[in-house]
Parts: structure tokens; C-alpha cells; sequence
């Protein structure tokens, strides 16, 4: 990556490259950044404004691709994107929130910024796991008081304020409080800690039943991430 510095409106954090696509398709030029270090990026062209997309992985992997953004670029802000699992009952697959403070669980807590048109204002648990269970979301939501968890936020979040920048965190849920995930999908990271979808297709090998359930997570989750590149076309962040 060039060491000359970017001047963008938006630096967007999301795990996985995926969860841009509802927002790439809306974009009006998408441009991949060469030599990019962690993960890969992308320059937008946003309605009016620049974005620089950066999907890297979950958990401390989004905090590199945060930290390399920020080295690189001269932002107005810094948003923390994509899925996340639902703690609160009222929340439905395909709902966009946005984190008006964000949590980890070990005492860390970061207030997000208003997004204008951002959805309900929520606070976020980020934790560095999948929560598989209708029962631990449960149990999760009881003890944080949050209505979403998802694994990003926080790290993207410490990056910003280290640089000063301010913070916006928006959401799109991908999974109901009361509903159980297909798999285990904490169980089929690699060394790396990114989701191996090598290990999940063979663990899908292995266990056909599981692949219905496995079509229907994904056939919610791209619905959720179109919701979201709506949103995010139309969003402001004040």
C-alpha cells in the first residue's frame, strides 16, 4: 500500500467482504486497493462522499485492518459494519441498528456517534465468538443489558480513539435472540481466527442434515446485508 495519505469521508471496518455487497452495488465506483496488508480494500464512491472499505476478518483481525485504514487514510470518521446476532427479542433478521454504546465484557466501553438514518440506537456486546445459542444469547443479553453481539466493534472502536476519530457502529441483524445457528461455528476457525469455510464445507460433508439449516442462515444473512447497503447509502453521521 502507498504511504500517501487518503483523504475519505468514511473509513468502514466489516469482517468479511460480503457484508459490503448491498453497499457496493449502490456505490457509484468501486476501486480495490493494491498492496493492502491486512485483508483486503476498496476506494467508494458513495453518493457524495469517498469510502475506504476494509474487510479483514473478525475480532482483533478487523482492529489491523482498522489500524492499517487509519495509517493510510485521513478520515472524517470510522464505522464499524456488518452482521450481528440479536440478544433482544423485538429484533428480527434483516433490522438495521446502529450501537449508541459498545461493550466487551471485560469492563471496555465506547459510545458510538449518531448515524441519521441509522435505525434504532442499541448497545452492542463485542465479543471475540459466535453466540450459537438460543440459551446464551439469553443469558448474554441478561447480563450485559445489550441488544446485539457481534465481534468487531470494540476493536474497531480502541483504533479510532487512538487516532482520535470519531466512531459509528451500524448492524444488521443476521440472527433472531431465540434462534439456534446450524453449527458450531466457533469450532471451525483457523490459526488465524477467520471462519474456514474449507472446515465448514467439510464439516457439511460430513454432517448432510446440517445443510438446510445452513442455506437458510445464509438465505437470512444476505437478506440482512442488502438491508444494510440501503441504510448505509442514505446514512449521515453527525
Amino acid at each position: 500500500m502507498a504511504t500517501a495519505e487518503l483523504a475519505v469521508e468514511v473509513v468502514a471496518v466489516a469482517a468479511e467482504a460480503r457484508e459490503f455487497a448491498g453497499l457496493r452495488r449502490r456505490a457509484r465506483a468501486v476501486t480495490a486497493l493494491e498492496g493492502w496488508t491486512n485483508g483486503r480494500a476498496w476506494l467508494a464512491e458513495v453518493d457524495a462522499a469517498r469510502w475506504l472499505l476494509a474487510a479483514n476478518g473478525p475480532g482483533r483481525l478487523a482492529g489491523l485492518a482498522a489500524a492499517e485504514a487509519l495509517a493510510v487514510a485521513h478520515a472524517g470518521c470510522v464505522l464499524s459494519v456488518g452482521l450481528c446476532g440479536a440478544l433482544d427479542q423485538g429484533l428480527e433478521p434483516g433490522d438495521v441498528v446502529q450501537a449508541e454504546a459498545v461493550i466487551d465484557g471485560q469492563g471496555g466501553r465506547w459510545a458510538g456517534g449518531a448515524v441519521q438514518g441509522g435505525g434504532p440506537a442499541v448497545r452492542a456486546l463485542s465479543l471475540d465468538r459466535v453466540a450459537v445459542s438460543a440459551e446464551e444469547k439469553r443469558r448474554l443479553g441478561a447480563a450485559s443489558g445489550a441488544a446485539i453481539i457481534e465481534m468487531e466493534a470494540a476493536q474497531v472502536a480502541r483504533r479510532a480513539v487512538e487516532r482520535g476519530v470519531p466512531f459509528f457502529c451500524l448492524k444488521a441483524v443476521g440472527d433472531g435472540a431465540g434462534e439456534e445457528l446450524p453449527m458450531d461455528f466457533n469450532l471451525f476457525r483457523d490459526v488465524t481466527g477467520r471462519f474456514s469455510r474449507a472446515r465448514i464445507g467439510a464439516a457439511c460433508a460430513l454432517r448432510p442434515w446440517l445443510a438446510p439449516g445452513l442455506l437458510r442462515f445464509d438465505r437470512q444473512c444476505r437478506r440482512s446485508i442488502e438491508r444494510l447497503g440501503e441504510c448505509l447509502v442514505h446514512a449521515r453521521f453527525v
